[in-house]
């Protein structure tokens, strides 16, 4: 299976970078907690 480039965590900050919003921005138009935004882009929180 091909490696991908970018992990979620740099993916989501990309995407957040593009539209020039903050993570909260991103928290409120996904329907997910802030934290758990956070908790993503930094990598402490992966899929199980």
């Amino acid at each position: 299976m091909p490696q991908l480039e970018d992990e979620l965590g740099d993916i989501l900050e990309k995407a957040r970078d593009g539209k020039s919003w903050s993570q909260k921005d991103l928290a409120q138009s996904a329907d997910i907690a802030l934290d758990d935004i956070r908790r993503m882009e930094n990598y402490e929180l992966t899929a199980r």
